[in-house]
């Protein structure tokens, strides 16, 4: 199975992490679910939530692991603290993970996120 799509899934990663970065914050669940172009879209506002409820348990079971993997590949990565840093988390992890140069990261987020997933539970076999 291609790594850019989940088993089951009518939808790459790279659609479902623009439309649950647009939901987280910036447009409702229902904006975010019409605001992609046929042939994607639009989608069911319930889809939207499925995703960002989805994601958002992916990233709380990755958090440690994810800022490992990105600190391991720019240990001098400036990361916003304090005020400087944004109040939601997806739109937080995709600033921090498009900073990192494209020749260490060259897939978006979750599609980084799944190869995490991934590989966290092959060294658990």
């Amino acid at each position: 199975m291609p790594s850019f799509v989940g088993r089951y899934e009518r939808f790459v990663w790279d659609v479902q992490e623009l439309v649950c970065t647009h939901a987280d914050g910036e447009q409702s669940l229902e904006e975010a679910a019409k605001a992609l172009p046929a042939p994607i879209g639009p989608l069911c506002a319930r889809t939207v939530w499925r995703w960002m409820k989805r994601w958002q348990g992916y990233m709380d079971k990755l958090d440690s692991q994810f800022w490992e993997h990105v600190i391991s590949l720019h240990p001098t990565i400036r990361m916003p603290r304090g005020r400087e840093r944004p109040t939601h988390r997806l739109r937080y992890w995709r600033q921090i993970w498009m900073e990192l140069s494209p020749s260490k990261v060259n897939i978006g987020l979750f599609h980084g996120l799944y190869r995490l997933r991934q590989s966290k539970s092959a060294s658990m076999v």
